[in-house]
């Protein structure tokens, strides 16, 4: 895979209005999860998405490109990164471009129009 056709797998564009607004990023209360993120929806509902395996290591963790590389084309096949799901929080938070969770979590917010609180 050429690094242009990775940049265009990571900067998908997005068509949505959906209006949420951040809550949280937090350690995931299940056993098998990583992270969770707590987000309020237009009708005021908590919505709560668990997301990324506690058990395995990511770019966060690892720092490796080609690893990274591997995973986005693994996944992107079987996984609607256009929608807020599990699926698109790992790929834009754990194995987004930057090696900084905060600022994956910037990018990911951005893209999906959601507002933090």
């Amino acid at each position: 895979m050429s690094s242009v056709q990775l940049k265009l797998i990571i900067l998908i564009v997005l068509d949505n209005n959906i209006i949420m607004k951040f809550l949280s990023l937090a350690p995931s209360t299940r056993p098998t999860k990583k992270l969770m993120i707590k987000l309020l929806t237009d009708d005021n509902k908590i919505k709560t998405i668990h997301f990324g395996s506690r058990h395995s290591k990511t770019y966060l963790d690892h720092h490796d490109k080609k690893k990274r590389e591997n995973y986005l084309f693994r996944h992107f096949m079987n996984e609607d990164w256009r929608q807020i799901n599990p699926g698109s929080l790992s790929a834009f938070l754990l194995w987004g471009p930057h090696t900084n969770l905060n600022q994956n979590l910037n990018l990911y917010l951005r893209n999906f129009n959601i507002a933090r609180s």
